[in-house]
């Protein structure tokens, strides 16, 4: 329902409550947000109306709270930003507070062995490309469709499933023709993964959200600064 494109990892649920209810949006949206969050603790929710989502999304402000703390220091950042997230959890009338720390990874780095590599008559190249071919498959033609062509890509099954003990045995082809696993002419580490950078105006920063629940805006922002201050 945005005006923008969303990374694969989030996503919109358009939910109608049934006209006949007893209940409250917010008390439905409390209940909702409860067991979402005891069944996926992992999952960060949050729960907005339709008109107000529309209206953020124009506004580049999706959260009717939004704290912004601007520093050069991005581990400071991420730091500042717990600690702000925590304060306002403690206001009342304030839900779905997120810190705004998002954390892409894990990664798997794959360090090439130059001179076992040279021994079998490749280059690093050789093995990142071999390497992108198994993992991302390889583009073998294309589709007309409409004004733009469409390109068809040939993949392994279930390749986005490749646990990184799989990702070792990838085959290698030297220039004899014989087949080596990756392990032998690479080492490799795993990360947990590095929280995503924001900017405004070429300054990092780092955005708490929230939204409100069952408390007007100016009630909550007064708490919050209150307790900011203590």
């Amino acid at each position: 329902m945005g005006f923008f494109i969303t990374e694969p990892y989030s996503g919109d649920y358009l939910i109608e409550l049934n006209k006949n209810r007893k209940r409250t949006t917010s008390e439905i949206s409390d209940e909702i947000r409860k067991k979402v969050e005891s069944a996926v603790p992992a999952l960060t929710v949050d729960f907005g109306q339709v008109i107000t989502d529309m209206l953020g999304d124009l506004m580049k402000s999706v959260q009717p709270i939004e704290i912004k703390i601007f520093g050069n220091d991005h581990d400071k950042l991420e730091e500042l930003s717990k600690q702000v997230a925590d304060s306002v959890e403690t206001v009342k009338g304030t839900a779905d507070v997120f810190d705004g720390i998002i954390v892409s990874g894990p990664v798997v780095n794959i360090f090439p062995k130059e001179d076992i590599i040279k021994q079998f008559g490749l280059s690093a190249s050789d093995i990142q490309t071999q390497t992108e071919i198994c993992l991302g498959g390889i583009v073998v033609g294309t589709i007309p469709e409409k004004e733009q062509f469409t390109d068809i890509r040939l993949i392994y099954p279930l390749n986005n499933q490749t646990p990184v003990e799989k990702i070792k045995q990838i085959k290698i082809c030297t220039s004899s023709g014989d087949y080596l696993p990756l392990s032998k002419f690479a080492g490799f580490s795993i990360h947990a993964g590095v929280s995503e950078i924001q900017r405004e105006n070429l300054q990092t920063m780092g955005v708490v959200t929230a939204r409100l629940d069952t408390r007007d805006l100016g009630g909550v922002m007064k708490a919050f600064s209150k307790s900011l201050q203590e």
